[in-house]
């Protein structure tokens, strides 16, 4: 059997880091390149709302008492978001964003404390209370005191998308860390955490205001 030399296996490795740093390299340029496309509310778009794609549409509206009191409202049948504006302000692509995070954020601290109980009942952990805030950079957290918090942003993704992300800080209530035995625990109570796993590196940056 032929051997491999000292050297060749310092070049075997070399090229392979030179490929991972320019794959990586071209990773953070697409997700900068995301991060700076503005989301832009208009008639024409739609907006995520657990996985669907659901449309706006803007309606026009007087007698607004104060400044820019945009209002989103969720009709069903069709299902629509509608977002009234006032026809004496000039509203810009951010303040409609503003009423959006505040509308997801009151629906969320109703929906997802009740889905914690349901998830926490289902698998047989205990906690000590359910927070809902607006978050940019994590899903949601666990403390060691057994408080949840969680992204009012979850509300945009699919429904089995929300339930992983619940159940992952609910194994965190057993293990405060990302340890083999936090991930084996996770595996068990949902089978598809490795499908989650990928499903978020590809497409968590879609799901955003």
């Amino acid at each position: 059997m032929d051997t491999i030399e000292p050297y060749e296996i310092h070049k075997l490795l070399h090229d392979q880091a030179a490929w991972i740093l320019k794959n990586l390299k071209q990773l953070d340029t697409r997700r900068a390149e995301n991060e700076k496309k503005e989301r832009q509310y208009r008639p024409d778009t739609t907006f995520p709302y657990f996985g669907e794609q659901v449309p706006l549409v803007f309606r026009w509206q007087k007698g607004i008492s104060r400044p820019k009191a945009i209002r989103v409202i969720l009709e069903q049948s069709p299902m629509q978001f509608v977002v009234y504006l006032s026809l004496n302000d000039t509203i810009t692509n951010d303040d409609i964003r503003q009423a959006f995070r505040a509308w997801f954020l009151q629906t969320a601290k109703v929906f997802l404390p009740d889905r914690v109980a349901i998830l926490a009942a289902q698998h047989h952990f205990e906690y000590n209370k359910v927070g809902v805030r607006q978050q940019k950079t994590v899903w949601g957290t666990c403390s060691g005191k057994g408080n949840l918090s969680l992204n009012a942003r979850l509300l945009l993704l699919p429904p089995d998308a929300i339930d992983h992300i619940i159940r992952h800080e609910l194994c965190h209530l057993e293990h405060m860390n990302h340890s083999p035995a936090f991930w084996n625990l996770l595996e068990t109570i949902d089978p598809d955490t490795g499908y989650w796993r990928r499903w978020f590196r590809e497409n968590e940056a879609l799901y955003s205001f």
